[in-house]
């Protein structure tokens, strides 16, 4: 049985999902993700999430520095910053429109300026997977972050053949995990290199503050 994780795009602004904490790496692009854990993953696999994620990005060519904004964090979103919801899948039929039964996340993306800053990922959906392949939630928490944290930096909602970015997560190969299922290409890593560079983030804030007024509904 294969589970979609499928990312979309409007023309809007754009979504991102992820943890805390920061890795070294001297030539790597910085990047700062703010993670905002509204489901209540536990503290273990959000540590594994983040270096699992980490790792990923690292390989990239992506430092990355995480933060927990779970309890809000008041300061100005820059460009070179990203946003992750850690939720619970919503129940039809109020789900967005833009996300389809059995989807593990979603980016949005401006496709017009090929970016974007806000994801989410279904942490309900992921334990599900998880517990039947018998693989490490937080693990898989963490390649599901860094595949929509991919999307907001690509600046699409495609997916690729192979690696990381394909659309679909079989359980054979969850099974089987394969390092080469789990990463990005050279080209993909290539192109979010420039594009964090780049980034602009004209309504950042706005998501923020949006993403801040969620939290505290919770």
């Amino acid at each position: 049985m294969r589970k979609p994780l499928r990312s979309w795009a409007t023309g809007w602004m754009a979504a991102v999902a992820l943890l805390a904490t920061s890795t070294e790496s001297p030539a790597a692009e910085r990047l700062v993700v703010r993670t905002y854990n509204n489901f209540g993953v536990s503290a273990v696999e959000m540590t594994t999430a983040r270096a699992v994620a980490s790792l990923i990005l690292k390989d990239a060519g992506l430092q990355v520095t995480w933060r927990d904004c779970s309890v809000g964090c008041s300061d100005a979103v820059g460009p070179g910053e990203l946003l992750v919801r850690i939720v619970a899948a919503p129940e039809a039929p109020g789900a967005p429109v833009a996300v389809v039964a059995e989807s593990l996340g979603f980016a949005i993306v401006d496709l017009q300026e090929a970016s974007g800053t806000l994801a989410t990922v279904y942490a309900d959906r992921l334990n599900a997977v998880a517990a039947r392949n018998c693989v490490n939630a937080g693990t898989l928490l963490g390649r599901a972050v860094a595949h929509e944290i991919g999307h907001l930096l690509l600046g699409t909602a495609r997916h690729s053949a192979a690696g990381l970015m394909r659309a679909l997560w079989s359980d054979h190969e969850l099974q089987r995990d394969v390092a080469a299922d789990w990463t990005f290409s050279q080209e993909e890593a290539a192109r979010m290199g420039r594009s964090l560079v780049t980034r602009r983030c004209d309504g950042c804030s706005v998501i923020a503050q949006r993403i801040a007024v969620s939290t505290l509904e919770k």
